[in-house]
């Protein structure tokens, strides 16, 4: 299975390789929605799923720290 990868840029953005466009900024509350539903269908169907935080280097570490909480 793909992972989940959750992206944050210099800017504080989040992305979300597994949304409708991974390419656009998504605000917070809908990434906890999206990566919770999939992960609610991954273990209903018996198996694991890994969610991966990336980051550009210049990035808040506070930033980073949300997008993994």
């Amino acid at each position: 299975k793909e992972p989940i990868i959750v992206s944050v840029d210099v800017q504080g953005n989040y992305y979300l390789n597994i949304a409708a466009n991974p390419n656009q900024p998504i605000d917070a509350n809908s990434l906890i929605n999206e990566v919770s539903t999939k992960l609610q269908q991954s273990q209903q169907q018996g198996s694991e799923q890994q969610v991966l935080v990336k980051a550009d280097q210049s990035v808040d570490y506070g930033k980073v720290m949300q997008a993994m909480v």
